[in-house]
């Protein structure tokens, strides 16, 4: 009897180890490229665990075992309560904005698309390229479908529709010839502020012509992707390109896209993404529907089964040190690659460097950190490079003001992108 316990109990390890060697073998190069090394690391040490105990004596087996449910236990207990603590943090951030609205919106964005429907109105997800290029290995986008109308974001009460041009992006100006081609992510986009205080249209109204390839979720790499497809269609007299704290942790991710390292090479002249709209059209409406469909039960996988919770803290304590572990040379290989391919008339391009919340907090010596990354790589393609954090600081101006609702987290408010037009305008002059 005691001979066949242990044996199933070294079978029930045995087993164990097999499916976890399986899910290793699918996950991890995901998990690394995403930076989620809580997941790999429970990963890995379970499976070091399971492989160990198939060999163990019975009594030390049972130990272990019951051992592992103890941890078990204790890592799921730990992701609710920490579930339970977000979803308190929410219902505080959403009172907190009600009360900062006059006319507050409370409904998700799957409701506020649904509602839409019933009135008969087309509203999509402003579904990010990042997003679709993770999912989808064997296609290349950097914009969303053209000429349609989407759900942006609800920063501060009000759900903001924007419809896209052309080409995908987020422009209402279209000519030949341009004084600026803005790039970066949602901050060269104008996510969550109105239209007429998005940072494209601040510069119109200043009498600079411009024209935007911002998007939520664009590191560098993709930054890059984006300036490089749409400079076939359009002259443009300066680059103005925005690097935002988080595009650090972006690059970790895209560095290892075989689709967009292409794009270091200054021989390579792109995909013609935009010769062919319709299929690029086609293939992200199909992954909207295909996301959309994916119901309560997917969101209560991944909150709870994958440790969502538990992953979203440990990267918040772990985001400071991204910026230290990227190389400089892969900063120096972008910004080569743009200068080989003379972009704007006599390389006119301006690096932006743009803070974060925390820039003015308990993070200034890494923000500063980050900015003489950029600048020494920029520098050494006569690239000029200057800190917004910097200008903020040596005119005194109140920080929080330059944050939506003045919150942590949120994007610039039209106090913030106001003085930020200003100052690229100053710097271009």
């Amino acid at each position: 009897m005691n001979t066949i316990y242990r044996n199933s109990l070294s079978i029930t390890f045995a087993i164990l180890s097999l499916a976890l060697s399986l899910i290793l073998f699918n996950t991890a190069k995901k998990y690394l490229d995403l930076g989620q090394y809580i997941k790999l690391s429970i990963i890995i040490i379970f499976l070091v665990f399971f492989i160990i105990n198939i060999f163990l004596k019975k009594n030390l087996q049972k130990k272990s075992f019951y051992l592992f449910v103890y941890v078990v236990l204790i890592l799921y207990s730990l992701n609710t309560v920490l579930g339970v603590y977000s979803i308190y943090l929410d219902n505080q951030k959403k009172n907190y904005i009600k009360n900062k609205s006059d006319e507050f919106d409370g409904r998700d964005i799957f409701q506020f698309i649904e509602d839409n429907r019933a009135e008969r109105k087309i509203i999509l997800p402003y579904l990010t390229p990042r997003e679709f290029l993770i999912k989808n290995e064997n296609f290349m986008l950097v914009s969303a479908a053209s000429n349609k109308n989407y759900a942006q974001c609800n920063e501060a009460g009000n759900w903001k529709i924007i419809k896209t041009d052309d080409f995908g992006f987020n422009n209402n100006l279209i000519i030949d010839k341009y004084d600026i081609l803005l790039a970066g992510d949602s901050f060269a986009d104008g996510t969550c502020v109105a239209k007429n205080n998005e940072i494209a249209n601040k510069l119109i109204a200043n009498d600079f012509s411009t024209y935007t390839v911002g998007f939520a979720g664009n590191g560098p790499l993709l930054s890059l992707a984006s300036i490089i497809e749409i400079a076939k269609y359009f002259e443009f007299r300066n680059l103005v390109w925005f690097i935002y704290r988080n595009d650090f942790l972006d690059l970790k991710w895209e560095l290892s896209d075989k689709r967009l390292n292409k794009y270091f090479n200054p021989e390579f002249k792109g995909y013609d993404l935009f010769d062919n709209n319709g299929n690029i059209d086609n293939k992200y409406i199909n992954f909207i529907n295909s996301q959309s469909k994916k119901n309560i039960s997917f969101e209560l996988k991944e909150s709870f089964l994958e440790l969502k919770f538990l992953e979203k803290y440990f990267s918040l304590l772990n985001t400071s040190t991204e910026s230290n572990k990227i190389d400089v040379k892969d900063f120096d290989k972008i910004f080569k690659s743009l200068v080989d391919r003379n972009i704007t008339n006599n390389n006119q391009i301006l690096i932006v460097y743009l803070p974060g919340y925390s820039c003015f907090t308990n993070e200034k010596k890494v923000c500063k950190n980050e900015f003489n990354k950029i600048k020494s790589s920029s520098e050494g393609q006569q690239i000029k490079s200057i800190n917004f954090m910097n200008y903020i600081d040596k005119n005194n101006l109140p920080f929080k003001a330059f944050f939506s609702l003045e919150m942590r987290g949120n994007h610039y408010s039209n106090y913030g992108y106001d003085v930020l037009s200003n100052f690229v305008i100053k710097n271009l002059k």
